[in-house]
Formats: C-alpha cells, structure tokens, sequence
C-alpha cells in the first residue's frame, strides 16, 4: 500500500472553526499494473467499517464507495467476460 491519504466528509463545509473527522485511507494498485507515468489503474482501499472505497489512479478524487459483496460478484462477473461486450463498444 502507498502512503494514507486524509479525505473530509463531502459534508463538511469550509471555514476555519468547521471542524470534522477525516478518513484516512491506504491504496492499493494492482499487483497486474505496471509502474510508469501512463498506466493507470483502478486502486483499492479498506476503510475500518464495512465500505470499500475504488478510483481510477489518473483521476484519485472521484471515489467510489460499496461492500465487499457488491464488488465480489463485480469481479466475478467481469472475470466471467459478462462485460465484453460493453468494452467493444466505443
């Protein structure tokens, strides 16, 4: 895993006496993608409750939350090739 990275609650507003818990969070890259400037990947990261969280690594502050169930039978279904088709299609 990279280094952890703090991220504020989306509702959380500016101003210097809003204070709110951050989340910290360690990526994970694949172990399939190789390093250099134009590989980009998607990136994995645990947090202590049930979520995991996902983003692309060319665009890490759009972050996509869900469970481990939801993304087991993601993975199942794309190793499965039931997402092929989809990929073809410009």
């Amino acid at each position: 895993m990279d280094e952890m990275r703090w991220r504020k609650s989306s509702y959380s507003e500016g101003g210097e006496d809003n204070h709110c818990i951050e989340l910290a969070c360690g990526w994970q890259k694949s172990s399939y993608s190789a390093d250099g400037e134009d590989n980009h990947c998607v990136e994995l990261a645990r947090t202590a409750g049930p979520a995991v969280l996902l983003r692309e690594s060319d665009d890490p502050q759009q972050i996509i939350a869900t469970g481990p169930a939801p993304l087991r039978g993601f993975l199942r279904a794309a190793k499965a090739g039931a997402f092929d088709a989809v990929a073809r299609h410009p």
